[in-house]
């Protein structure tokens, strides 16, 4: 979004030098939408999901897609809250099939399609990013 100089281990660095939460015990939605405002992008208010399934969040997400908008989600990959990551959603084709860069599921399809999982993610948290 922000061009090649952007690299993980400069995200590291910025975290670091905020002292941002950042290692095996997870880090902050907070730190990160902080970390995205500072380097100039806009950010939407927080969406705040329960746990919930794409279908439910689809409606939602697309309004602000279609508005030229991404997305820096938050969500749960197993029934017990285990396996939560951020994931960066950046489209939703007509079948409302979630695609996004996911640096766990999606190392090896990019982007990668959320529902495939289903009925996983369940979203929590995600709010919007563009330039």
């Amino acid at each position: 979004y922000l061009g090649n100089n952007y690299d993980p281990k400069t995200i590291v660095n910025l975290y670091q030098s905020k002292g941002y939460l950042l290692g095996c015990a997870g880090s902050r939605y907070s730190d990160a939408k902080q970390v995205l405002q500072d380097l100039g992008l806009k950010t939407t208010d927080y969406l705040i999901f329960n746990v919930e399934k794409f279908d439910t969040v689809v409606p939602e997400l697309r309004k602000y897609l279609n508005a030229g908008w991404t997305f820096f989600a938050f969500a749960n990959f197993s029934a017990d809250g285990g396996g939560a990551h951020f994931f960066w959603i950046t489209d939703i084709d007509s079948q409302d099939n979630i695609f996004a860069y996911d640096p766990y599921y999606g190392r090896y399809e990019i982007p990668y399609n959320e529902n495939s999982r289903y009925p996983y993610p369940l979203y929590r948290v995600a709010f919007g990013v563009k330039k």
